[in-house]
């Protein structure tokens, strides 16, 4: 049979780009791989400040600074029952031990470049 093309000649001819492809006709986007993947250097920044909501202040029985692993945290004993911890400030000098007034104390926000936004506890 002449004019048909076997397999192999098939598959050949649709797997080979043609001899003088012009790179301008085709409609694609080159992605530069380095805006996919996450940024780990630099530092935090400061992007906001705000005090305690009165809700919030309404939640809290009291709150005391206490030692963590990276540095201190201030530990907020709930009227619910449970404890939470939101780390201090690393400008903060507060000791450990020491019972906060949370109406003096604001919630610092930091942001990074690739990563979620955190909190901290600045007196």
């Amino acid at each position: 049979m002449e004019g048909r093309l076997s397999g192999i000649e098939l598959y050949y001819k649709l797997i080979t780009p043609p001899k003088y492809l012009n790179i301008n006709q085709l409609n694609y986007t080159v992605m530069n791989i380095f805006s996919t993947l996450k940024s780990y250097a630099g530092k935090w920044s400061f992007k906001s400040s705000r005090e305690f909501t009165p809700e919030e202040l309404a939640c809290v029985k009291e709150a005391v600074v206490v030692p963590s692993e990276y540095g201190n945290s201030c530990c907020f004993h709930m009227v619910a029952g449970n404890d939470k911890y939101i780390p201090m400030d690393r400008d903060s000098e507060v000791p450990v031990g020491t019972f906060i007034d949370l109406t003096k104390a604001k919630l610092v926000t930091l942001q990074k470049d690739g990563e979620a936004d955190i909190i901290r506890v600045s007196i």
